[in-house]
């Protein structure tokens, strides 16, 4: 069994023997499959239902996994057997992250810079709404310091992997 966190709601997913693209999520059943696939994007099919899915990110340390399905921004974590085990024995602190930079997840368009240059932040907090394939985007902080340099602003196009915040 593996648990999942999904955009801070908790799942829990397992799969049938020898197979990727079958099993239950919370005790419902699931059956996908993957019409096509190029690079980091894929066309899936569950319940009859067409998704498409870009692989933004993975941080194969972390067990994160940052997607775009159908242009909403999903971000997924992992835990396994491993994983409950080892915060069972309280070996879960995970190592410092020293990120010196907020980059851009996916193009797109500016709409709002909620921080300005010197604010304190906090892991978690809100820095920039983006808007990608018509929709809105949270762009938050993953760790806790100080904005140094903003390089965008209100309106501005960004492109994927681009830097918008430099931080202290």
């Amino acid at each position: 069994m593996i648990e999942a966190k999904v955009n801070n709601e908790n799942y829990k997913v397992e799969l049938e023997e020898y197979s990727n693209f079958v099993g239950t999520i919370n005790s419902e059943s699931f059956d996908f499959e993957i019409i096509s696939q190029i690079k980091n994007n894929y066309s899936m099919k569950m319940d009859d239902i067409i998704f498409d899915v870009d692989i933004i990110s993975t941080n194969d340390e972390y067990k994160v996994i940052e997607l775009l399905v159908n242009g909403k921004f999903i971000e997924i974590e992992l835990h396994d057997n491993y994983d409950r085990l080892i915060e069972k024995l309280g070996l879960d602190k995970k190592k410092a992250v020293n990120i010196k930079s907020i980059i851009s997840p996916m193009p797109g368009l500016v709409i709002s810079v909620l921080v300005k240059k010197n604010d304190s932040i906090v892991e978690g907090q809100q820095l920039i709404v983006l808007e990608a394939m018509k929709m809105e985007n949270i762009i938050k902080s993953t760790t806790s310091g100080k904005v140094g340099e903003i390089y965008v602003s209100d309106g501005d196009a960004v492109e994927k992997n681009e830097t918008l915040i430099k931080l202290k």
